[in-house]
C-alpha cells in the first residue's frame, strides 16, 4: 500500500511501510469537519436539494399561470415595458431554475462514479438577479414569497458548494495580477495625454546629461552674435 494523505487530518497518514500504520485519535475540530463533509456531500442531501428545486419551480410556475394573462392589459393600460411582463420572466429567468435542476440531476448521476462538484446555485442566482430583479407583473406578496423561497434553496445548495469548492490560496501565492489587486490600494489619479509631433524632437542615445553653465553661456553668446548679424 502506498502512502496517502487524509484531506481532513494529514497527521493520520500512515507510513509508507504498511506494517507501521499509525492510528491517531481525531480532535474535536477534525471530527466536526468530517461530520460536515459526510453530511453535505452525501447523496441523500443532494437529492433533498433536487426536491426543493422542484418545489421552487412549481411555485414559480403557479405564479406565472396566475399572472400571465395580465401582460396584455399591463402593456396597454399601465405602460409596461417588455421587462415588466410575466412573459419576460418566463423567457429569461424561469430557464435558470430549469438549468439549476438539470445540473443537480447530472450531479446525482455523477455520484455513481464518485465525482463531486458544486451545486450551481451561484449561476442561477446571477441569472435571476439580472432578469427577475423586479417583478411588476406579480403581486408584492408573490414576489416576496418567491424571493424568500429562492434564498432558502440557495442557502441549502450553498452548503454543498462550500464543501466542494477548492480552498483559496494565500495572497503571497497569487498570480501577479491577482496579488496586485489584493495588495495595493486603489487611489484616483490624473492622466495627461501628449501628442507626438513628427520631426519635432530629435532622438538621442540616452547619453545626454544636461547643459553645463559654460555651455549655456556659449549658446547665449552665439545667439546674440547671430541676432546682431541679422
Amino acid at each position: 500500500m502506498s502512502g496517502w494523505a487524509c484531506p481532513i487530518c494529514p497527521d493520520m497518514s500512515p507510513r509508507t511501510n504498511p506494517m507501521q500504520t499509525r492510528h491517531l485519535e481525531l480532535n474535536p475540530w477534525h471530527k466536526r469537519q468530517a461530520t460536515l463533509l459526510h453530511h453535505f456531500a452525501s447523496l441523500h442531501y443532494l437529492k433533498g436539494l433536487l426536491e426543493q428545486i422542484d418545489q421552487l419551480i412549481g411555485f414559480a410556475d403557479h405564479i406565472l399561470e396566475d399572472r400571465a394573462e395580465l401582460d396584455v392589459a399591463g402593456r396597454a393600460l399601465a405602460n409596461w415595458q417588455t421587462v415588466d411582463t410575466a412573459g419576460h420572466f418566463s423567457t429569461h429567468a424561469f430557464p435558470a431554475l430549469v438549468d439549476f435542476r438539470e445540473k443537480v440531476i447530472r450531479d446525482i448521476a455523477a455520484r455513481s462514479y464518485d465525482r463531486f462538484s458544486e451545486a450551481g446555485e451561484r449561476q442561477c442566482s446571477r441569472m435571476l438577479q439580472e432578469y427577475a430583479h423586479q417583478m411588476i407583473w406579480a403581486t408584492g406578496e408573490q414576489e416576496n414569497s418567491l424571493k424568500i423561497y429562492t434564498e432558502e434553496v440557495f442557502k441549502y445548495a450553498g452548503n454543498i458548494s462550500r464543501m466542494m469548492r477548492r480552498p483559496t490560496r494565500k495572497k503571497i501565492e497569487l498570480a501577479p495580477s491577482a496579488a496586485a489587486r489584493e495588495s495595493f490600494e486603489g487611489r484616483p489619479c490624473r492622466w495627461y495625454y501628449v501628442e507626438i509631433v513628427k520631426d519635432a524632437y530629435e532622438d538621442h542615445d540616452g547619453s545626454y546629461a544636461g547643459v553645463t553653465a559654460a555651455r549655456l553661456r556659449e549658446t547665449e553668446s552665439a545667439g546674440r552674435i547671430l541676432t546682431d548679424q541679422t
